[in-house]
């Protein structure tokens, strides 16, 4: 019952931030401030910090909150959504997990392992940031993920 209140919630949320204009303001805000040059490469910058992102956001926020606008700054370049997703997962999902304080499974970890919390953080961020960008090579080089987007 908690997850499909959660997931109601979601989706209120998302249907007030994009009837309203919010996400759009937000992604129109965004575009005047990053560099437009930096705009093709905008996946792999979502997929290399993903990570990082990971010790600011929730999954919840994440995925309901900041990937609506990062979507929203991509399509006026002409990024596919998906790829935009794809490149979240690969950092946020997959390796923010283990240190993001900001979600149940990380106090399971850290509390099993009997590793106090901040010299968890601070000894795996840098391991998981490089499987990070590892993974996020991979990425690109089989194609899930766009060098460049023209």
């Amino acid at each position: 019952m908690l997850m499909a209140s959660t997931l109601l919630a979601a989706g209120v949320l998302l249907g007030v931030l994009d009837e309203s204009g919010m996400i759009e303001a937000m992604a129109t805000s965004a575009t005047t401030v990053l560099p437009a040059g930096m705009m093709p490469l905008l996946p792999i910058v979502v997929a290399v910090l993903g990570v990082p992102l990971s010790l600011l956001f929730g999954p919840d926020a994440y995925y309901f909150g900041l990937l609506p606008v990062l979507v929203s700054v991509g399509s006026t370049y002409g990024i596919d959504p998906t790829v935009l997703g794809q490149a979240s997962i690969i950092g946020q999902e997959t390796l923010g997990f283990p240190i993001s304080p900001l979600t149940g499974s990380f106090y399971l970890l850290v509390g099993l392992a009997g590793v106090p919390i901040g010299k968890h953080i601070v000894r795996a961020t840098g391991w998981l940031w490089l499987v990070s960008i590892v993974v996020s090579i991979v990425a690109v080089v089989i194609g899930v993920i766009p060098l460049w987007v023209s």
